[in-house]
């Protein structure tokens, strides 16, 4: 399964390099590899297939002048539906 990990109400941007609120911009995790993590304070695990709503509004409601956001959160939706592998 993949997940998004989640700190205090922020996203692990990719190789945690960062935080961030925008799913276009977090990292997604393997299992094993985001259960590492949950040792840390204030973390949670969420599974991508549950935002799956929220990233098609985000898409939705993109302005196409913001297409490499448009493009990330797809990329989101490819792996969820297993066309692709992170």
């Amino acid at each position: 399964a993949l997940y998004l990990i989640r700190r205090n109400g922020v996203l692990f941007r990719p190789n945690a390099q960062g935080y961030t609120q925008n799913l276009a911009d977090a990292g997604v995790w393997h299992g094993n590899e985001a259960r590492k993590y949950l040792d840390a304070e204030g973390v949670d695990l969420i599974p991508l297939t549950s935002v799956r709503d929220r990233i098609v509004f985000e898409m939705a409601t993109t302005v196409s002048a913001a297409g490499q956001r448009v493009t990330a959160l797809q990329h989101l939706l490819e792996m969820m539906e297993g066309r692709i592998h992170g």
